[in-house]
């Protein structure tokens, strides 16, 4: 009696997921599906709040997302590259996580809290690099304007100085 007991305090973890249990006049006809336990764990829906520039957005997530499915969900609601986002928050510290194996709930992430999502979108860093580009391009030209019309002479033939070395004389 007490084996039956115990075998349906037991969580199945076999591929069947159903407990048989057996009720006290010893029939086993009632049957109570449970789900896969790793199903059971990582089923804990939680609502975060994403502040990003003037926006916030409400994201629903699982308490056992990684950060990098967090951030590929920020990423399709902001344009915002998964490499460039920085989340911040009082409970993210400073220390390197792992995006691909940290989870929200390693991160003490609560339902309900916001977090601060920086970075620059696609759009902005491309902008970016072509206004560096841009300005690389005119300072090479500038450069090439001014030694070809304006050359310098040495500091010991400019006029001023030939002065004071003629004072100082």
């Amino acid at each position: 009696m007490s084996d039956d007991l115990t075998a349906a305090v037991v969580p199945d973890i076999s591929n069947k997921h159903k407990n048989t249990l057996a009720d006290e006049t010893g029939d086993s006809s009632e049957s109570i599906e449970q789900p896969p336990l790793k199903k059971s764990i990582s089923n804990v829906p939680i609502t975060l709040n994403i502040r990003y520039k003037t926006q916030t957005f409400s994201i629903q997530c699982d308490l056992y997302d990684t950060l990098k499915d967090l951030k590929d969900k920020l990423d399709k609601l902001t344009n915002v590259d998964p490499q460039v986002q920085k989340l911040i928050n009082k409970s993210i510290t400073s220390a390197k996580h792992n995006d691909a194996t940290t989870t929200l709930k390693d991160l003490n992430i609560n339902d309900g809290q916001t977090l601060l999502l920086i970075g620059a979108t696609r759009t902005e860093i491309f902008s970016a690099s072509e206004l560096k580009n841009n300005a690389s391009g005119n300072k090479n030209s500038m450069e090439d304007y001014t030694l070809g019309t304006n050359k310098k002479e040495p500091l010991c033939k400019q006029t001023k100085h030939e002065k004071v070395i003629k004072i100082g004389k």
